[in-house]
């Protein structure tokens, strides 16, 4: 449907098909086979496939530039993926034995018998997802000269930018941003760039339609492992997959929107924590081996590079297991697995991550002056002080707890639910749960003592989201099956109306994104619905006729020169479409915001007579060589008397300053 209704031939989707199979799930299955790493049953075995498969791709890209041969990647991985395809039918389909044996009291672990139905749940979960990404991913990134005009969310620009960068090879290019490149989930738009290399797929085409393809396999499979560690109980385990998939709310952590409709990544880092996670529970309940050891710091790594703050929550978990083995006088073993789990996480962070130009607004405040200092905390405390008429200290406390609930009220209710089962019933508390605990916590901790630009501090709580759900799995499945409780209606009725309400809302959320992704489509798309409609910014709707004039550039200019542009702030996509570096962009330039108003002062000059020159000799100082109007400017354009126009339409110029 992707390659139909984007009008791409079905050989695209045919490649991909292949390559996912072969260079992804071949290849991990391979890796595994070789650290001979099982599971106890193939659920298990697809998910950590996939995981290691799609891992591999980023040493793979750094492999090839290393020798110089990026642009050989398609050929030399399609004989790679057909020697790996030999290997598997021959080696490792007749290996049916586990490494592990499970123990005797392992029975969380989701049985053989259990096995069918497995499937026929993560294959149902896993075409629902495709279905929505098809319309809120696939449908609203339409590129924007195929049916009409479109617009992206910032974070697209960010994601696809790199992704392209990463594709023209190292070292990375910056032409996107006045001062450095945005680090901005850096592991996964390598991988965009190395599968469109393998390919041969446009980079556009694939982190645009296909991304999602890939990871949701992951996502799907390893949610369901993990979640089948805590019951059995096939109702509770399909109702927890929605809840963590499928429900939102109206508070500022927008996880429904990272899952589907602007995910840019973020998915990848969220199924390798997941992945990471399991494994570190796998490794808990048998043997564990400084091989495993250091197969754990392999996922931890993966998971820095494609989202840092699930790491961070992820790692927070590593580390009870850490003091777990040093409880168990396992002093070699913990130190081992101490420093292995906490020099995977530093590294990739100070090497792939941190940046080093700019001090990024990342700072902890502690829960009260955070919350006061944060937008969202003060406009709940601002409407419930108005409504109670309760001393000042009070209405706080009731607008953070109101806060703590908004994250996912759906969630969050059946955690505290959970938690007070818990309470009351504590021999159904294990060590798992536990950690899982303080995972939850810590994540929710973080996200209302931290304070970070962009409101980046809400992936803290949106890592911890699934973890809550695992833990409240237990504490459900005894409150509703054991006939010792009471209350049973009241918190029956209160879990389905929360669970009810954030799939509502999801809805909602996926109902305006499916519209926008028809209207698209249908070349229906207009500025005016763009900005009132769906997203209420126009700051990155591109029309027809802006994106062939980029697409102009990209195939009539020098790769390496520099553009200006008098569109104005905030218009990353023109470097993005163009993969030219835009001089003047000051999207998220806060940071170097007086060298951006420099430049942006220089380009001004051009809209006057007096100091157009100027303007001009400007230019040509910094390296310019091309400058590009918009068409509002045309009408009475300085620049047509003394520049040299070699492309126009009826959206946009473009003069070569010579």
């Amino acid at each position: 449907m992707t390659c139909i209704i984007h009008h791409l031939s079905i050989f695209v989707g045919l490649t991909f098909f292949i390559f996912q199979f072969l260079c992804v799930f071949a290849q991990g299955k391979l890796f595994l086979s070789g650290m001979k790493i099982h599971f106890p049953n193939e659920l298990a075995g697809t998910a950590f496939c996939y995981g290691v498969g799609l891992i591999f791709l980023i040493p793979e890209y750094y492999f090839f530039e290393f020798l110089h041969i990026g642009k050989c990647a398609f050929v030399a991985w399609v004989l790679v993926g057909l020697g790996l395809l030999n290997y598997y039918k021959k080696k490792i389909m007749v290996d049916k034995q586990t490494y592990y044996k499970q123990d005797t009291d392992d029975s969380l672990l989701i049985q053989e018998d259990d096995a069918s139905w497995g499937w026929k749940i993560c294959l149902f979960f896993l075409f629902l997802i495709y279905v929505v990404d098809f319309f809120a991913v696939s449908m609203v990134t339409t590129i924007p000269n195929e049916n009409g005009a479109n617009g992206y969310y910032v974070d697209w620009l960010f994601w696809i930018g790199n992704a392209i960068s990463f594709q023209k090879g190292l070292p990375v290019q910056v032409f996107r941003v006045v001062g450095e490149n945005f680090r901005y989930h850096y592991f996964s738009s390598i991988v965009i760039a190395q599968i469109s290399r393998m390919t041969g797929i446009d980079v556009l085409i694939v982190g645009f339609y296909l991304s999602y393809i890939i990871v949701s396999i992951i996502l799907v499979f390893g949610t369901f492992i993990l979640l089948s560690r805590f019951t059995n109980r096939k109702v509770l385990l399909a109702g927890a997959i929605v809840l963590i998939f499928f429900t939102g709310d109206r508070g500022g952590v927008t996880t429904d929107w990272h899952y589907f409709f602007c995910p840019f990544g973020y998915d990848y880092g969220m199924a390798m924590g997941i992945l990471t996670i399991y494994f570190l529970f796998f490794m808990h309940s048998h043997d564990m081996k400084n091989r495993d050891i250091f197969f754990s710091s392999f996922l931890l790594a993966a998971t820095t590079g494609f989202k840092a703050p699930i790491a961070v929550v992820v790692l927070l978990g590593m580390g009870i297991e850490g003091l777990w083995l040093l409880y168990q006088k396992r002093i070699k073993k913990a130190l081992l697995a101490g420093s292995v789990w906490l020099g995977a996480f530093v590294c990739v962070y100070y090497v792939f991550i941190m940046s080093h130009k700019r001090n990024i607004a990342r700072t902890y405040y502690g829960i009260r002056q955070a919350f006061a200092e944060n937008s969202y905390g003060i406009d709940i405390y601002m409407k419930i002080s108005q409504i109670l008429p309760f001393p000042s200290r009070l209405v706080k406390i009731f607008a953070f707890f109101i806060s703590v609930i908004t994250i996912n009220r759906a969630i969050m209710i059946c955690y505290i639910i959970a938690s007070l089962i818990y309470v009351f019933n504590k021999k159904i508390l294990k060590y798992e749960l536990v950690v899982l605990f303080f995972m939850a916590n810590s994540g929710i901790y973080m996200t209302l003592s931290i304070l970070m630009s962009g409101s980046s501090q809400m992936y803290f709580a949106m890592a911890a989201l699934p973890y809550a759900v695992c833990f409240s799995l237990p504490a459900i499945e005894y409150f509703i099956y054991s006939k010792e409780c009471r209350g049973k209606i009241f918190a029956i009725t209160a879990i389905i109306y929360t669970v009810a309400f954030g799939v509502g809302y999801w809805e909602r959320s996926f109902q305006k994104m499916a519209w926008q992704g028809i209207n698209t489509i249908q070349g229906n798309l207009t500025y005016e619905n763009y900005e009132n409609e769906f997203v209420n910014s126009s700051r990155y709707y591109i029309t027809s006729g802006q994106m062939e004039g980029y697409q102009w550039i990209k195939e009539n200019t020098e790769e390496d020169c520099l553009i200006a542009s008098n569109f104005g702030r905030g218009n990353m996509a023109m470097g993005v479409f163009t993969e030219r570096f835009l001089w003047n962009d000051g999207t998220y330039g806060d940071y170097w915001i007086d060298e951006v108003e420099r430049r942006n002062d220089i380009v001004g000059m051009l809209n006057n007579s007096e100091s157009f020159h100027e303007g001009i000799n400007a230019l040509k100082k910094e390296g310019i060589a091309y400058y590009i109007e918009d068409a509002q400017s045309q009408e009475n354009s300085l620049a047509d008397s003394v520049l040299k126009k070699i492309y126009s339409n009826n959206d946009m110029a473009v003069y070569r300053i010579e």
